[in-house]
């Protein structure tokens, strides 16, 4: 099919623009001919994650639209040694090419 042919030399950023062009590019974009497409773009640490949607296009749309730069605070217990613990760490995104991304902390 032309479509997964095209896709295939598209990428990501491409498809989402094809996708904007009308209804029915939508569609074909996001629909079961490029499932599998999609799925290879998030990749397995994707496909593993808890997520609310379950279109692989929106998933990886999504994914991609994370945006973890900033303070984050994690307070726990560490399990073994029953030790509280409390970190303050700042991150911030480096380089960032579809859905990897390099923190420096």
């Amino acid at each position: 099919d032309l479509l997964v042919v095209l896709s295939q030399h598209l990428g990501p950023s491409g498809l989402t623009r094809l996708a904007l062009l009308s209804r029915s590019c939508s569609s074909a974009v996001r629909g079961p001919l490029l499932s599998s497409l999609w799925q290879a773009y998030c990749g397995d640490s994707v496909r593993r994650m808890t997520c609310a949607e379950t279109e692989p296009m929106r998933r990886y749309l999504q994914v991609a639209s994370l945006e973890i730069t900033g303070t984050w605070l994690d307070i726990g217990v560490d399990v073994p040694s029953q030790e509280k613990y409390r970190f303050l760490t700042a991150m911030q995104e480096m380089q960032r090419k579809g859905l990897r991304r390099v923190f420096e902390a």
